[in-house]
């Protein structure tokens, strides 16, 4: 009996043993083998695509290469032209970035420059070099440099000349040409007192097909201006052509093309023009979440009474679109748009200013006027400002009021989170110390957009 005690006990306690430990288990997990491996500090950073643009000679009086990125001095400024005079230029593109890029050289204009007189008479000689001239050189010395004559202004400006097209890598030093404007010598008594509509000089860079991603370098091909530069399109430009001997006749131009039908033009040649319009034209109520554009277009050389077609580049993606003719809303089958290509086509008898209506991006908005930027400013909710047109600030009106009052017009400016995209315009300050100001106040980011003023 005393043996079966024990035996008891120790059994019990045994027991008791496991269930303690058992207790003691309870809330905690089974120990499996691991191992873990970390890449750490992973980086993505965006590369940078700039351009700038260098010129020297010429109507500059640039002895040296220089800036032109942030000034609106011209290159071509001569009041006196007459038969036989020659102005030039040297033109020097640089890759200030660390991505490739490509890159379109044009003259651009607001005006129709290629139907006023002084065009048709006025030479442009090219070179892809730069080609030193002095005041002892003449054009017939420079043939030999590989300076040639690629046509007239009115050649440039209607088309029949090409834009120039080249790319830059990021380690490339520079791209140069040089560009020569002569007025013919057989130009006569008509061309005296004649002027030519201002026109610009533009460089345009886009992504090139350099830098490889895992599956290639083929990713931006297709790169455009979109979404920064719809303007690329180039919704402010004219042109011509001789009226087709059969079918309908067609004139393209960078971002706009006009169709008229076979037996529809009165002449031998038709000219379209679309210009932004400034003239207050826009006289359809645009509601909150929409944003417009509107364009001058003229068609010359048509009967008026045949239905002709314009297509227009205004960018892709965009929604709500809606369009009106001098005021008045169009019918949707006199206007289709594809947001897949951005090309808004009208088919009209008759031309004039058209308002372009559409849906605004949340957070985005178009301005086109000082009291646009103005409101657009004050508006906390945006994250993104975009200029449609040039913009004049009164440098008075802007000194006064944020200097000398506690409420000024433009108090706010660019808070550090909204980003003003110039879209290629510029905003002049007039007055002393008008762009300080304005600059001074902007604590977000700015892009695109050229800043002229004191």
């Amino acid at each position: 009996m005393k043996e079966k005690r024990v035996t008891k006990r120790a059994i019990f306690a045994s027991l008791l043993s496991v269930a303690v430990c058992t207790s003691m288990l309870i809330g905690t997990s089974y120990a499996w083998f691991t191992d873990s491996v970390t890449s750490a500090n992973n980086k993505i950073q965006s590369g940078t695509l700039k351009i700038d643009v260098q010129v020297k000679g010429g109507d500059t009086g640039y002895t040296d290469y220089t800036s032109i990125r942030n000034t609106s001095n011209p290159i071509f400024n001569y009041d006196k032209w007459e038969p036989g005079y020659t102005s030039w230029t040297n033109v020097k593109v640089l890759n200030d970035g660390n991505l490739a890029f490509k890159y379109t050289m044009r003259f651009t204009s607001d005006n129709d420059i290629a139907n006023e007189p002084l065009a048709g008479v006025i030479d442009v000689y090219y070179s892809p070099t730069e080609i030193e001239i002095n005041k002892t050189t003449r054009l017939a010395d420079l043939a030999a440099t590989g300076l040639v004559k690629i046509g007239t202004l009115k050649d440039v400006f209607n088309g029949t000349v090409p834009a120039i097209d080249d790319y830059m890598l990021p380690n490339d030093s520079a791209d140069f040409a040089t560009i020569v404007l002569k007025m013919q010598e057989t130009a006569g008594n008509a061309y005296q007192n004649q002027t030519l509509s201002a026109f610009d000089l533009q460089v345009m860079a886009m992504q090139y097909a350099y830098e490889k991603d895992t599956f290639g370098d083929d990713y931006d091909t297709k790169a455009n201006g979109i979404p920064d530069h719809p303007e690329w399109g180039n919704l402010n430009t004219s042109a011509s052509a001789p009226v087709a001997t059969s079918g309908a006749t067609v004139v393209e131009a960078t971002g706009a093309k006009l169709t008229v039908p076979a037996g529809a033009a009165t002449g031998d040649t038709v000219a379209f023009s679309v210009t932004p319009d400034t003239t207050g034209n826009n006289t359809i109520t645009i509601n909150d979440g929409q944003t417009q554009m509107v364009y001058d277009i003229t068609v010359t050389g048509t009967d008026g009474t045949t239905d002709t077609t314009v297509e227009l580049n205004i960018g892709a993606g965009k929604t709500g679109v809606t369009v009106s003719h001098n005021g008045t809303a169009m019918d949707t089958a006199d206007y289709d748009y594809d947001a897949a290509t951005g090309i808004l086509t009208i088919r009209s008898k008759t031309f004039s200013p058209f308002q372009i209506v559409f849906d605004e991006v949340a957070g985005v908005r178009t301005v086109a006027t000082a009291d646009e930027l103005k409101a657009a400013l004050d508006d906390t909710t945006l994250k993104t400002i975009t200029l449609t047109q040039d913009i004049t600030i009164n440098g008075g009106y802007l000194e006064k009021s944020i200097a000398y009052t506690k409420e000024p017009a433009f108090a706010n400016l660019l808070s550090s989170n909204v980003t003003l995209d110039g879209n290629g315009k510029t905003i002049t300050l007039s007055g002393q110390n008008g762009k300080t100001y304005f600059l001074a106040r902007m604590e977000g980011t700015i892009k695109n957009l050229t800043i002229n003023g004191a």
